[in-house]
């Protein structure tokens, strides 16, 4: 059973190679598909990957399982306020300080805190981390200064991905740049990409992946909204439908980002967690896989007991509780590489 089933439902293949992201579709500032004219809740269920087990597709997850929980982090912020980040920029000095300062009392330098609950549940978690220079646009911490808990993270298991900057999904000097600086940190290839402002242009930032050395990208999800935005809640080969053929670097759709649930949909807490378990129970009857963005920023407080919560749900639930790493390497392997 391959997506090549669902070629001949033109509705089915549409929605799941995204047409409409081509040519003339309307734009936001950062260049990402505007869904406006879509009711909110048009997305939410994944109907290509439904079609697909309907279809005959079956998939079992490691240990039996028959659904798995793609666990993601955007470290997006590390140091507090702008004053401090123009000294970390810009003076030597302060930065050393401000950097020593900050291990000890700033709630943000939360990556071990965050792998320790995770690792309650037997779960593991991708980090995708900034590789900025100073003078980037959003630059708010040198990624050398995260080396030892990135360090600590690797060793235990945890996958260290990058988080791309602003136009660092159509440069590749840019794209490569940064990979080369996260690289030089972790010890070790990075294989999975995720845009900053999950910024992406369909198909040609998959290409551009390809060519940096990329196995595996998890951008494509929504800013504004949660759901499926192709259709699928299972790992994917992209379709550009400009050459007619898939694309060689594997795609992990992202279903839900903090940042959608709290500040661009206002939802509360007890609001936010019904939802999830709507998407949940989606998965579960594709027998698919729901990943999560919860920014680091986000995993503590209201917003950390949640997601404590849904750990432990999905725990007992039954779900392989993976990275998006150690979930693209399974699913390439069930299916024998790329394609050619």
């Amino acid at each position: 059973m391959t997506i090549d089933s669902i070629r001949p439902v033109k509705a089915l293949w549409d929605l799941h190679t995204m047409r409409y992201e081509y040519g003339e579709a309307g734009r936001d500032e950062y260049g990402r598909p505007k869904f406006d004219s879509y009711p909110v809740d048009a997305f939410e269920v994944p109907t290509v990957s439904k079609a697909l087990k309907e279809s005959g597709m079956s998939v079992e997850y490691p240990g039996g399982r028959r659904f798995a929980v793609c666990l993601t982090h955007d470290v997006d912020l590390l140091y507090f306020g702008r004053t401090m980040v123009n000294l970390v920029r810009k003076d030597g000095l302060a930065h050393r300080l401000l950097h020593g300062l900050s291990l000890g009392l700033n709630p943000r330098w939360n990556m071990r805190e965050i792998a320790d609950l995770e690792e309650r549940y037997g779960a593991k978690s991708t980090f995708f981390l900034e590789a900025f220079g100073p003078d980037d646009e959003d630059f708010n911490y040198f990624i050398e200064d995260a080396r030892e808990q990135v360090s600590d993270l690797v060793e235990r298991g945890f996958e260290i991905g990058l988080h791309g900057g602003h136009g660092a999904h159509k440069d590749f000097q840019k794209l490569t740049a940064e990979k080369a600086r996260l690289e030089k940190v972790v010890g070790a290839k990075v294989e999975g990409y995720r845009g900053h402002y999950l910024r992406f242009d369909v198909p040609d930032t998959w290409h551009l992946l390809e060519q940096a050395g990329f196995s595996y990208d998890s951008t494509i999800g929504f800013v504004d909204r949660v759901g499926f935005r192709n259709g699928m809640c299972h790992p994917f080969w992209p379709f550009d439908l400009n050459q007619d053929k898939p694309a060689r670097v594997l795609e992990i759709p992202l279903a839900v980002m903090d940042g959608a649930l709290f500040e661009h949909r206002g939802m509360g807490i007890a609001d936010a967690e019904r939802l999830m378990d709507k998407l949940l129970a989606q998965v579960i009857e594709a027998n698919g896989v729901l990943t999560i963005l919860w920014h680091n920023t986000h995993c503590r407080g209201a917003y950390g007991k949640l997601y404590g919560r849904l750990l432990g749900k999905y725990h007992d639930q039954g779900a392989w509780l993976t990275s998006a790493g150690d979930l693209a390497k399974w699913w390439m392997e069930r299916e024998e590489g790329r394609p050619g």
